[in-house]
């Protein structure tokens, strides 16, 4: 996926969530050493599944009570 085809797909796996095109601090390899890898890295040069899609959503808003 690449181009317009990833971010169709990025808006129907995310919905309204949003997404990144690099991971959330939180994710992935702790080490300070370890180049940044981005969707493109990960799904446009490589495959991916949905599950590898999902990561690069944005978080779930807290639901308003």
């Amino acid at each position: 996926l690449c181009g317009a085809e990833l971010v169709d797909a990025l808006q129907f796996v995310c919905g309204d969530r949003g997404f990144y095109f690099n991971k959330p601090t939180g994710y992935g390899s702790s080490s300070r050493r370890a180049p940044q890898t981005g969707i493109v890295d990960e799904c446009c040069f490589r495959s991916c599944d949905l599950r590898r899609l999902e990561m690069y959503c944005a978080p779930l808003k807290p639901a308003k009570s």
